[in-house]
């Protein structure tokens, strides 16, 4: 990315990894190289109750991303439900927090955002300023994302 990010804030990775830290996130990681991209994330919060044999938690964490080192381009909310009894609660909390972070970015969430996620079904959003998206994927445990891309 060669022009400066559309979300004030993705022009500050410090900055948005320590507002990011006010939720119930926890700490980032450092801001690194990977070899392939400029990769953090947050470490995961836990909730609900253990399920299976392994006791997973329902957990969230972000994860930003660029392509560049000075700028954050994509930042990933992301739901992993291990206690599908629980899930009605886990979609819940997802909601809240996915809520709080277009807050934090100084953004208005898209109109069928609440829809999207309680319905199961994605989404995709553009304004002036940036991309939205709600994936579903159901692999071994089903997971929910929300995707915010700076223009």
């Amino acid at each position: 990315m060669d022009a400066i990010p559309k979300i004030e804030i993705f022009r500050d990775v410090e900055e948005l990894m320590r507002r990011l830290s006010d939720t119930e996130s926890g700490n980032f990681r450092p801001w690194r190289f990977d070899g392939y991209r400029w990769i953090s994330f947050s470490d995961y919060h836990y909730f609900g109750s253990p399920a299976g044999p392994q006791g997973f938690q329902n957990n969230l964490a972000y994860y930003i991303s660029s392509s560049v080192e000075p700028y954050a381009e994509d930042l990933k909310l992301i739901l992993n439900i291990y206690n599908e009894l629980e899930s009605a609660d886990a979609i819940t909390t997802f909601i809240r927090l996915a809520l709080r972070t277009y807050s934090i970015l100084d953004l208005q969430p898209p109109q069928h955002l609440l829809t999207s996620i309680s319905g199961n079904t994605e989404l995709d959003h553009e304004d002036d300023v940036h991309f939205s998206h709600v994936r579903i994927v159901e692999a071994h445990i089903p997971s929910w994302r929300v995707i915010i891309e700076t223009k």
